[in-house]
């Protein structure tokens, strides 16, 4: 009697990082059955809403940096859109920014001393008299312009502020924990894929031993 080898299944090994796309779903994920729908009621125009989630993404994820208290989405935009006069949130928002870019002494902070003021309102400009006026004074001038030209100059903070040692430090600190993270799910995988591999190869022989005492049994069966 001859018995057919029991071929193993082909495990694809997962290669990280990948796409988000790629990732399939786990056995405890919940299912989804409807793609939810965009959020599109946001009060500044839809032009801007990138640096808008920008520049929150930037004061949430950095906010220790930055010593700054964390707020939701909808507080900074309304901060953002308001009119009536400087908004208190903006005001440390952006103390905040430059508070670091001076300590730091970056690139942004030697062209601000090298640019000449101009009476024309720019991002630029705008910025050097935060500098010349003092980080904690945005009186005069910030709740008047457009809320794009005031996300306009947190983009440009935050571009900034991105080039300082503080910042990148702390984005190399997020860096390995996200490398540990994906050497521990490997290493879990791997472990997983060798328990599996064992148990297969157990009943693999456990299959081959049924059949060798079967054989046995039948040629001893023959012989009487």
């Amino acid at each position: 009697m001859i018995f057919a080898e029991e071929k193993e299944p082909l495990v694809e090994q997962i290669q990280y990082p990948i796409d988000d796309l790629l990732v399939k779903p786990g056995d405890d994920d919940p299912v989804f059955t409807q793609r939810p729908v965009p959020v599109m009621n946001f009060l500044v125009p839809m032009d801007c809403v990138g640096d808008l989630l920008m520049a929150w993404d930037f004061f949430s994820s950095f906010s220790h940096v930055l010593r700054l208290f964390q707020f939701s989405l909808d507080d900074f935009e309304n901060a953002a859109v308001y009119k009536e006069s400087d908004s208190d949130l903006i005001v440390e928002a952006h103390s905040a920014i430059l508070h670091l870019l001076i300590k730091d002494e970056s690139e942004y902070h030697t062209s601000i001393q090298e640019k000449k003021r101009d009476l024309k309102v720019t991002i630029f400009t705008f910025l050097f008299t935060l500098e010349y006026r003092g980080p904690t004074r945005l009186d005069g001038y910030h709740f008047m312009l457009d809320v794009m030209v005031k996300l306009n100059i947190l983009s440009e903070l935050v571009y900034w502020a991105l080039m300082t040692e503080a910042i990148r430090g702390q984005l190399d600190e997020y860096i390995e924990q996200c490398q540990a993270i994906m050497l521990t799910k490997r290493e879990e995988e791997l472990e997983d894929l060798t328990k599996r591999k064992e148990g297969q190869q157990q009943q693999k022989v456990a299959s081959l031993t049924k059949g060798s005492d079967a054989a046995v049994r039948v040629r001893r069966h023959l012989c009487k």
